[in-house]
């Protein structure tokens, strides 16, 4: 999965935020239905520290905080 992850990333890098937040999405589905919230978080907290300057990427990324109950992330997102 870190394969898709890479991908996503190059999505973003490239400009198309939309084409990597549905890669995010399908990913977060798996790996919850794994129970791998966890590390998915960890990997998303990758991707979007790594681009601060994405709105779309910034409000998934806060979007997974909330959804695992940690708001308090949102002063480092």
């Amino acid at each position: 999965m870190t394969e898709l992850f890479e991908l996503a990333d190059r999505y973003v890098a490239a400009g198309q935020d939309q084409k990597a937040t549905d890669i995010l999405l399908m990913l977060k589905r798996r790996m919850f239905a794994d129970k791998r919230q966890n590390d998915f978080a960890t990997l998303m907290d990758g991707v979007g520290a790594k681009y601060p300057h994405s709105q779309v990427i910034l409000e998934f990324w806060a979007s997974i905080h909330n959804e695992l109950n940690r708001e308090s992330q949102y002063s480092k997102c």
